[in-house]
């Protein structure tokens, strides 16, 4: 039985993590996918963590892929590295890449958005030093009170 694969997931996925959707589609494009078919793919931990992923991170981004069905996570062992081993085919793994890029070009439109109901503040926090931000032009009592509970959380003292 075929493994469905959850593009859209995977897709998310791809691009919660910096850098990993850049990862993901230079391994797709490097690989030889008619050797594959005969050796097998591997996308390994490593070329997460060499674009800034931490270990965890990495970690977790290739079991989610398992989950959405791009391939099997193995855990590495006696000099085998962490690994996803693609059960997939290029053209499905493109088709997430697709995806995966389309979703990151919205989430780019809707923060450019949200940049022009803004509004630039600032604040003299003390004589030498002038506190600027981005606040929503309908920042609100509740925003504030939001804001100031995080602000408690600050002081290194």
């Amino acid at each position: 039985m075929e493994r469905v694969i959850d593009h859209k997931s995977a897709a998310e996925a791809l691009v919660e993590f910096p850098n990993a959707l850049e990862a993901f589609a230079s391994f797709v494009a490097d690989e030889d996918w008619d050797l594959a078919l005969v050796e097998g793919l591997d996308f390994e931990i490593t070329e997460l963590e060499d674009v800034g992923l931490e270990r965890g991170e990495a970690v977790s981004l290739l079991r989610r892929l398992e989950d959405y069905g791009v391939g099997k996570f193995i855990t590495g062992r006696r000099g085998w590295t962490t690994r996803l081993e693609i059960t997939t085919n290029e053209n499905e793994c493109k088709k997430i890449i697709h995806e995966a890029k389309q979703l990151k070009s919205g989430l780019s439109n809707s923060f450019s958005e949200a940049e022009t109901h803004s509004l630039e503040v600032s604040y003299h926090l003390r004589p030498d030093f002038l506190l600027s931000m981005r606040v929503p032009s309908d920042f609100s009592n509740s925003d504030a009170e939001r804001l100031k509970r995080w602000i408690d959380t600050l002081p290194f003292d």
